[in-house]
């Protein structure tokens, strides 16, 4: 996240500090290199399990920055249960219990999704997101998708979203586009495409 900071993208002040918004907060490492990185950042942070999603409120129920809500990320409201492999809780997600991951055991509390679109008139958030970060299990194209960039694109100018295993696997909905698709979407909208590697991108040239 150092990569941002050193772009001059934290914000300047008082009503002026970047707004981040992030979906898989996981056990916070993604939300710490936000706050390391700008330290006054807005952020609103979203965890589905719930062990992990109060691990976080308990740690930043004292903040007057961080905002941790227990929902998904999607392309519409629904309600789902979650899917958590033995392998790790990292690897939980909305994604049917079937393919590679058909044993996988599921929770039974429940976690309703919102799309980022929605999210934006539910908190009447009206000035410009900064920064965005997609990291939810084969669910990427759901959340690009539910942005509604075709008229919320100067809302959206930087995400950031995860590729991988997730786009290729049972997480990945049928149907649903895959990285290629996503990249040409992006792309006739206007957006310029960076591939960020082990590195967190620090030598990416940032753009739109």
């Amino acid at each position: 996240m150092s990569w941002y900071a050193k772009q001059d993208r934290c914000g300047d002040g008082p009503g002026h500090n970047a707004l981040v918004l992030l979906a898989g907060a996981n056990k916070g490492q993604s939300t710490s290199n936000v706050l390391s990185a700008c330290p006054r950042a807005r952020m609103h942070i979203f965890e589905i399990v719930p062990k992990l999603f109060e691990q976080q409120q308990k740690r930043f129920k004292d903040s007057p920055w961080v905002t941790v809500h227990r929902r998904g990320w999607s392309d519409k409201v629904q309600t789902f249960h979650i899917t958590a492999p033995a392998e790790g809780v990292e690897l939980a997600g909305l994604y049917e219990a079937a393919g590679r991951w058909r044993n996988a055991p599921q929770l039974e509390e429940t976690v309703e999704t919102v799309t980022l679109a929605g999210l934006l008139l539910e908190l009447g958030i009206r000035s410009q997101v900064n920064y965005v970060l997609i990291d939810v299990e084969g669910k990427e194209p759901n959340v690009i998708r539910g942005m509604g960039l075709e008229t919320n694109r100067q809302m959206f100018p930087l995400f950031q979203y995860e590729l991988g295993g997730t786009w290729s696997d049972s997480r990945h909905d049928t149907g649903q586009w895959g990285q290629y698709g996503i990249a040409m979407y992006l792309k006739a909208l206007g957006y310029a495409l960076y591939l960020m590697g082990g590195d967190g991108g620090q030598d990416a040239k940032l753009g739109r």
